[in-house]
């Protein structure tokens, strides 16, 4: 039962407002009439008499076939990554490319920019900024909604100027297009770097081989290496001839202890050998006296005294024999003794030997001292020889680097001629006989039922600054007294003008 009841309520405050609205109607009828029917005739004179809008349409597609070559100093790496989903940033570039002044100025007037600003009369830079506007005003540049597509439409009174016209901003664009994604003289930009810095490739390789050349270099860490090894062999060299010449003086300190302890000389032979000669001698005579004896015994008595004398001398004879036997020599043979000699060879070799070892020490001690001074002079030319060696090495670098760019910029180039960037072309410029403005069956429509609104919006102002009362409904809700009935005078209710309350039944007798 509630809800009947609200429903009832509803219902009749439905037709309450209704009946409101149709009474207001029906009391500013001259004013609804004059503005539909003022309206009605824009809408008629638009439709039949305005000037026919035929427009041409195009597509364009935002892609990422094609990275922009990057005018930097870093290296360009060989496969760069491309992003297979078309940014919305890359999508509203291109929009802005579209619609900016420099494609649009070309469009209106080509070779506008060509030419300086200062040279344009103010009467062309007025009129060049209204086919501008123009163009702009009739150009609609609209991205399609999650896509990378752009819509891209003009309209003018002919098709065919419709579609020229379209035809020329998609020629400019892609011109447009090409400059911005590759800068012109690019390639003739890195070429001159590239010849620049191969002359100071060229200029600084010659300075580092002089430079080589006068100190007898190769390369610096490897002549380090070969003095350290050097050095560090020559060391080991002196160490062990010190170690010998230790060795040889100790082993000559005892050589000539034991040649000084050892005879130079031993017997090699002895032999004891008699008074021959006198014995002989003394044979002899005591031969020749026997016999003389013999000769005076025959002559004379043993008792005679030249007897007795040759006695005499026979007797000292014998006796001088006996004493020459007794009488006897040594004879003793002596040689150089062996010991003595080999001592004293090894004295004299252990000597020469010590003399050399200290020699060839002392030759080595000069070479360590004079490597380690060249070592000294080699890390001296360390800081120039490096620098020379990376100037080499960074002019290589730049040199290899600007000729990659140079190749990449020639290749970007060569695309850029071929037609080949990121935007593609999904719908050409079309052309069309079928106008779209004015469409007589829609924009009849359209205007029929917007007159309807205005007039009704006309009334409802009209109504709404009213300062009377035209109904009942009004009276009942501005009197503190209970509305009994109404009265018709002639056609119409009289609408009755508010009063203070004092005053107000008194009016209403009055009325009455």
């Amino acid at each position: 039962m509630p809800q009947v009841k609200d429903r009832a309520i509803i219902n009749r405050d439905h037709d309450s407002m209704v009946r409101g609205f149709v009474e207001s109607v029906f009391r500013h009828r001259v004013r609804f009439l004059a503005a539909l029917g003022f309206f009605l005739g824009l809408t008629v004179l638009y439709v039949f008499f305005s000037h026919k809008k035929y427009e041409s349409d195009m597509s364009l597609i935002v892609q990422n076939a094609r990275k922009p070559q990057v005018l930097s100093a870093e290296p360009t790496t060989g496969a760069q990554a491309l992003v297979n989903q078309v940014t919305e940033e890359q999508v509203y570039s291109q929009v802005e490319i579209l619609g900016s002044a420099d494609v649009l100025d070309e469009v209106v007037d080509p070779g506008w920019r060509s030419v300086p600003i200062a040279a344009h009369p103010a009467a062309a830079q007025l009129e060049h900024e209204n086919k501008v506007n123009r163009l702009r005003n009739h150009l609609d540049i609209a991205p399609v909604r999650k896509s990378n597509v752009i819509d891209v439409s003009y309209r003018a009174n002919d098709p065919l100027e419709a579609t020229r016209t379209l035809q020329r901003v998609l020629e400019v664009f892609l011109a447009r297009e090409k400059s911005v994604s590759e800068p012109s003289g690019a390639a003739r930009f890195f070429d001159s770097e590239a010849t620049r810095y191969k002359s100071q490739w060229a200029v600084a390789q010659q300075e580092l081989a002089d430079f080589q050349q006068a100190h007898h270099l190769v390369s610096i860490s490897d002549k380090e290496t070969q003095l350290e090894q050097a050095i560090a062999d020559a060391l080991v060299l002196q160490r062990a001839a010190e170690a010998e010449t230790d060795e040889v003086s100790h082993r000559l300190h005892g050589d000539l202890m034991a040649r000084d302890t050892t005879p130079m000389r031993q017997k090699t032979d002895e032999r004891i050998l008699p008074a021959s000669g006198s014995m002989d001698q003394v044979n002899t005579l005591l031969a020749q006296l026997n016999l003389r004896r013999a000769q005076l015994v025959t002559e004379y008595l043993p008792s005679d005294r030249i007897v007795q004398q040759v006695d005499s001398q026979i007797e000292q004879a014998k006796k001088e024999l006996a004493a020459s036997k007794e009488m006897q020599s040594t004879q003793v043979s002596t040689n150089i003794n062996p010991t003595w000699q080999a001592t004293d060879q090894a004295v004299l070799e252990d000597g020469s030997h010590l003399r050399a070892v200290k020699a060839r020490r002392n030759v080595i001690a000069a070479q360590v001292v004079a490597m380690q001074k060249q070592l000294k002079a080699v890390e001296g030319d360390t800081l120039a020889f490096t620098s020379l060696q990376q100037k080499v090495a960074q002019l290589n670098a730049n040199y290899q680097l600007y000729l990659q760019k140079r190749d990449a910029a020639q290749i970007s180039e060569a695309m850029n001629q071929e037609g080949l960037i990121n935007i593609g072309l999904a719908q050409s410029p079309t052309f069309s006989l079928t106008p779209v403005r004015p469409r007589p069956l829609i924009d009849s429509i359209l205007g029929v039922f917007t007159s309807l609104f205005l007039a009704c919006f006309a009334v409802f102002l009209a109504d709404s600054n009213r300062q009377t009362i035209a109904s009942p409904a009004e009276l009942q809700g501005v009197s503190p007294y209970p509305l009994l009935a109404t009265v018709a005078l002639g056609d119409e209710v009289t609408e009755l003008t508010p009063q203070p309350r004092h005053s107000f039944s008194n009016a209403i007798r009055r009325r009455g």
